[in-house]
């Protein structure tokens, strides 16, 4: 049970690192690959999970204090992991909204920039009325 813990405790040490090294990617002046970053995140999430499980069928056959001491402890860890992802998602939802906005502004840049170029030259070439009654 002893080894299970440990290896619990290293996925969920792992998983944080990685969620804290995402946080700080969205403070920088460039955008964060967020493709990247969810398939890390996963990957360590499904990692954790299988550790969590291997975990609780070690712990199924030990019903002493010391299991739930264990498990209490892990349950606010995955409590914190899960805020840290929640914020994480809220971040990435703010990115994506403010790229919608730009390129709804850039949008709107090129058809008034559109306005300002001359006409194309189908539009020079199309045959005009002459005005015979004269």
């Amino acid at each position: 049970m002893e080894q299970q813990y440990q290896k619990v405790n290293k996925a969920m040490n792992s998983l944080f690192e990685i969620q804290d090294r995402h946080m700080a990617s969205f403070s920088g002046d460039t955008l964060p690959d967020l493709e990247n970053q969810s398939a890390e995140r996963k990957e360590a999430m499904n990692h954790l999970q299988d550790q969590v499980n291997a975990f609780i069928s070690a712990v199924e056959k030990d019903t002493g204090s010391e299991a739930q001491s264990m498990m209490q402890f892990f349950n606010q860890r995955i409590t914190t992991l899960l805020e840290q992802n929640r914020t994480i998602e809220n971040r990435v939802k703010a990115v994506k909204d403010s790229i919608g906005k730009s390129m709804k502004q850039l949008s709107k840049g090129r058809k008034g920039l559109q306005s300002y170029r001359p006409p194309s030259l189908s539009v020079q070439n199309r045959p005009r009325v002459i005005n015979f009654s004269e």
